[in-house]
């Protein structure tokens, strides 16, 4: 009888203790999300709002490539638009679309970067293939594109 009497208290035991446990755990992994979570948002690869400078968002800012695109694709129906032949963009090989953005501070202080390509390829609206100059402006909290022009 008295073995039944243990085999009972650890029966119930048991249970309690994986609960703890798990729980236990739970609170760990818990509490290094909310670390990881909290690393992220104060380093520029993932919050472009932390970062020191353009040059720093430009060169380490994880959705740049994705607004580079936005600004190529953007650009490339502004200037088919106006001279009715896309233009030529530089293969990634070469440094990719909008390869340079405007010097300063501004695009983690304000939000918003200027990307550029000074070596598109486009027509003029009379047809002559030439290189122009494209300017992209970017709101980096929506990604929305701002402007474009080209010359």
């Amino acid at each position: 009888m008295q073995h039944c009497g243990k085999s009972q208290k650890f029966n119930s035991f048991f249970p309690s203790l994986l609960g703890s446990l798990f729980a236990l755990t739970a609170f760990f992994y818990a509490g290094q999300a909310q670390a990881y979570s909290d690393l992220n948002a104060k380093t520029c690869q993932l919050n472009y709002k932390v970062c020191k400078n353009n040059a720093q968002l430009v060169d380490e800012w994880d959705d740049l490539l994705s607004v580079r695109n936005a600004c190529e694709i953007a650009a490339s129906h502004e200037i088919r638009e106006k001279t009715g032949t896309l233009p030529h963009w530089h293969s990634a090989i070469d440094g990719g679309a909008f390869p340079s953005y405007m010097m300063g501070n501004s695009a983690p202080e304000e939000g918003k970067i200027t990307l550029l390509d000074d070596h598109v390829q486009a027509a003029d609206m009379y047809g002559t293939t030439a290189e122009r100059h494209v300017r992209c402006e970017v709101d980096l909290a929506s990604r929305k594109i701002l402007s474009i022009s080209y010359k």
